[in-house]
């Protein structure tokens, strides 16, 4: 696993029946990982996102791919999304799982 002498920093839900999220930092760059728990799309407000940060999801969409073109998915190019704001607006697909690498 990446992230072995990594830290968590603490981070808060606030519907957390409906998503989580939680920040993983290592060597000054941060992960933030969220999911959807829900079969409804849902919009999350994280911030304090780096303007480099790449994106990477994982819903029905991309599922299939992810099964069985493990190393095609993992290669794939990252979602296009511009962090331009304090606060960033994130839309997931229902039970969808985002990555955001800084």
């Amino acid at each position: 696993l990446r992230h072995k002498t990594g830290s968590v920093i603490a981070s808060i839900s606030s519907h957390p029946n409906t998503f989580e999220g939680m920040v993983l930092e290592e060597n000054g760059k941060r992960t933030f990982l969220l999911a959807n728990y829900t079969n409804q799309q849902i919009e999350v407000g994280v911030d304090g996102i780096s303007k480099k940060a790449k994106v990477s999801k994982l819903d029905e969409k991309s599922a299939y791919r992810a099964m069985y073109e493990p190393e095609d998915y993992m290669t794939s190019p990252n979602c296009e999304f511009k962090f331009d704001q304090l606060i960033t607006t994130i839309k997931m697909r229902p039970y969808a799982f985002v990555i955001i690498n800084e």
